[in-house]
């Protein structure tokens, strides 16, 4: 159901001046005549007949905007994107019978060195991905370890392993010649990076959310290549908005197929992904994730809340949007 602002607002669809004048005041502070407001300045950009540079500008205003009484959906979503925050989570209470301290390395390598090559390399390689799953937060969930009813918005949490533990195990991991695992470790285990990291993902996903009906509908309506690709390519790589940010809606407008394709194989945000895969015309792509089976698309097998039931949930929405890409495809082709 429409609100009253936009309601009003697309009323004045053909009246260029007053549509001006509605996206001029929200942007400089000053009050607009419907309400509420959000929603009256992202009915005009949808009707304002306006260039890719005024687009643009208004993207940018809108960035540095403070958004002072957020409304809506943007407020929901704030919401729930504000009640989380930075969880630090001791390894111990996640191992199932094992303690990661430095004793269970000295343990663990007094027994590796009695085994074979290829035995003590899959002992090494099972730890490793046992731990990095923890880390990751891929083996266990936050539902049953912080005992919450459900989990809001994308959760920031940092596994805390005993450093000593870390040393110790990278080290033997090295040692055996699993040095790029041993790096991993290391890395995934700096303390003020991780922390960092998870804030400055809290706030992009913020940002994202101010002033968003404006910002989705200003974005929208730009069709400059350069800047489209330049919005989407800023998000980093490993980062997952969970909503459909105005960087989602930027993907529908990038026409190369060779960037798309970028896309889809680099970006782990499941909205940008959805939408790249829906313009792509590559059907050995499409097809990968067209064949995703029902177990890998099935987030009921894994642990309410985990890594890895998101990942399972994302897939099947990747599959339904190859698919239906593929479908598209043939029919044009008939």
């Amino acid at each position: 159901m429409e609100s009253q602002a936009e309601t009003e607002v697309g009323k004045l669809k053909d009246d260029q001046l007053a549509l001006c004048g509605i996206i001029t005041a929200y942007l400089t502070g000053q009050p607009v005549a419907f309400d509420p407001p959000l929603f009256a300045v992202s009915t005009a950009l949808k009707h304002v007949n306006c260039d890719d540079a005024f687009f643009i500008d208004v993207l940018t205003n809108l960035e540095n905007l403070p958004e002072k009484e957020p409304e809506g959906h943007s407020y929901n979503k704030r919401i729930a994107h504000d009640a989380q925050s930075v969880r630090m989570v001791n390894s111990n209470t996640l191992a199932l019978g094992v303690k990661y301290t430095p004793d269970f390395v000295d343990r663990f390598r007094t027994r590796i060195y009695r085994m074979g090559e290829a035995e003590r390399n899959e002992a090494l390689q099972s730890l490793y991905s046992e731990v990095i799953g923890m880390i990751d937060g891929r083996n266990w969930s936050p539902l049953s370890r912080f005992r919450l009813s459900e989990v809001r918005g994308v959760q920031e949490h940092i596994v805390a392993l005993d450093p000593l533990f870390v040393y110790k195990l990278a080290g033997s991991l090295e040692a055996h010649g699993f040095k790029a695992e041993a790096d991993t470790l290391r890395e995934g285990q700096d303390r003020e990076r991780q922390i960092e990291r998870a804030r400055t993902n809290i706030e992009l996903r913020l940002k994202g959310l101010e002033h968003y009906h404006a910002k989705a509908a200003a974005m929208s309506r730009v069709a400059d290549q350069d800047y489209l690709k330049h919005v989407v390519d800023s998000v980093p790589d490993d980062f997952d908005f969970g909503y459909q940010s105005p960087q989602a809606i930027a993907v529908a407008g990038i026409a190369n197929g060779a960037h798309l394709e970028g896309i889809v194989n680099t970006k782990k945000d499941s909205f940008i992904v959805v939408s790249a895969l829906g313009q792509i015309s590559n059907t050995e792509t499409l097809k990968r994730f067209a064949d995703f089976s029902d177990t890998e698309c099935d987030q009921y097998r894994h642990p309410l809340g985990s890594r890895t039931q998101t990942d399972a949930f994302h897939n099947f929405h990747y599959r339904r949007a190859a698919r239906k890409r593929l479908t598209e495809i043939r029919q044009l082709a008939s």
